[in-house]
């Protein structure tokens, strides 16, 4: 941590970031309760849900724009405008305004899109390889701290003061992260270093050693099949350049493995978010209340995984983690299904904090193994992947508990997730096929 803090670009970054960070925890629920009390109807609400997310189809032309444009001055502007896209909230004041906040909603979903892949970028650029997992970690605790207090916070000043107050709120961390951004001082994208050659080409597995740990790996001959491609495409080819991130997802072994991994983690998990009432309300027969203890837990594991998350990378590698991560999530979804109030605490902090150290971990892996020209498309990639699995499981989640028991469900999902860490942990020994990272020719951060 000392190493990364005495990084004054990291610094810049991490604040920005930060508050950042603190706006949106805000913000995300009190768009949900904003509907609610203009429409009077629970299902409308879940409409936000459904804004948010359908942004994610822009996904593939956000991350050729990172990969494409200056990343310093792309975030910069991603930021502004993502404050801007708020100020039109300040004319909701009823019913007849709907239509606007639903419209604000779908700009802030795609602000989103278009501001991660670029901060991945950045972060990839101002880091060696060996402080990405503890930067992730850093960056995981502050988001899962912000969870005990951000929604708590959004919801009373909503409530004291109106929407429009905190979307104004977030308005101004967006300012302030534009701010960060404009102060960094970056230098041209790094050359690649250890026994990277600087030439195209694959990463061999030796010995069958963890190739997610952290560091550069090695580089063999021959020429990486994703990187050749776009490489020797024609400048023309605007779709083939907006699609290879999903090319390179599907060549690279591992972080194909990876992101299907994390796919059907990801859509286990939110089969729990429709599920969790029904265990509380309707099996438990606890008011729905609390939740929201229930999700403090959470949190605290959240938090533990975020600081814990680096130094198990160090220790075991980036695959392993990854693996043990998904695994801890899957014991502690499954006991859920005990539906015991004193079991019921310790498996949401057990689940926040197993799946904390997956976020970690596949942040880091995707960061070191995708090169700097292809850094935005290839976490564009990804993200877009597993978004349409969430609001995919959302919509199937809804209409699952009307059949099954939430106990069972829980069970099942813990199953699910148990499978998905068991096909993690196979990919420590994966055929790599990233490529070291190429002096990029159309970006320069």
């Amino acid at each position: 941590m000392r190493a990364l803090l005495a990084n004054r670009n990291f610094r810049l970054l991490f604040v920005g970031m930060a508050a950042s960070m603190i706006g949106d925890s805000m913000l995300m629920l009190v768009l949900a309760i904003w509907v609610n009390q203009l429409t009077g109807s629970a299902s409308a609400a879940g409409l936000t849900l459904l804004a948010l997310a359908a942004p994610t189809l822009l996904a593939p032309v956000a991350g050729w724009l990172v990969d494409r444009l200056p990343r310093r001055r792309f975030l910069f502007a991603a930021n502004l405008a993502s404050a801007a896209i708020l100020l039109p909230l300040l004319a909701v004041h009823g019913r007849g305004q709907l239509w606007l906040l639903i419209a604000v909603t779908v700009g802030y979903g795609a602000s989103f899109v278009f501001v991660d892949p670029a901060q991945t970028g950045v972060i990839k650029h101002i880091l060696p390889a060996d402080q990405l997992g503890a930067a992730n970690g850093m960056l995981q605790t502050v988001k899962q701290g912000l969870r005990l207090l951000g929604p708590l916070a959004g919801a009373g000043i909503y409530v004291a003061l109106g929407g429009p107050v905190v979307a104004m709120i977030n308005a101004a961390t967006f300012v302030v992260a534009a701010a960060a951004v404009i102060l960094l001082k970056l230098g041209p994208t790094p050359a690649p270093s250890g026994t990277d050659t600087g030439q195209l080409g694959p990463a061999p597995v030796a010995g069958g050693a963890d190739t997610g740990r952290l560091g550069p790996a090695p580089v063999a001959d021959g020429a990486d099949a994703a990187v050749e491609q776009a490489e020797q495409e024609p400048p023309g080819a605007l779709l083939h350049e907006i699609t290879a991130g999903f090319r390179y997802l599907l060549r690279d072994v591992l972080l194909r493995r990876l992101t299907i991994g994390l796919l059907a983690a990801i859509f286990a998990l939110e089969f729990v978010e429709s599920g969790f009432f029904a265990l509380i309300g309707d099996v438990m027969h606890r008011s729905t209340t609390l939740i929201g203890v229930i999700s403090c837990a959470q949190g605290v594991g959240g938090i533990l995984g975020g600081v814990l998350g680096a130094r198990l990378m160090r220790r075991f590698g980036g695959v392993p983690t990854l693996a043990a991560g998904a695994l801890l999530t899957a014991i502690g979804i499954g006991t859920l299904g005990i539906a015991q109030l004193p079991t019921l605490f310790p498996s949401a902090a057990i689940n926040g904090f197993g799946f904390t150290v997956v976020l970690v971990a596949a942040n880091t892996l995707i960061q070191q193994r995708s090169p700097h020209r292809y850094i935005g498309r290839i976490s564009a990639a990804a993200d877009g992947i597993i978004s349409v699995g969430q609001i995919t499981a959302l919509a199937l989640g809804a209409g699952l508990v009307t059949i099954l028991d939430a106990r069972l469900i829980m069970v099942l999902i813990g199953i699910g997730l148990a499978g998905s860490a068991a096909y993690l942990w196979r990919s420590r020994h994966a055929a790599a096929t990233a490529a070291p990272e190429p002096e990029p020719a159309a970006t320069t951060p």
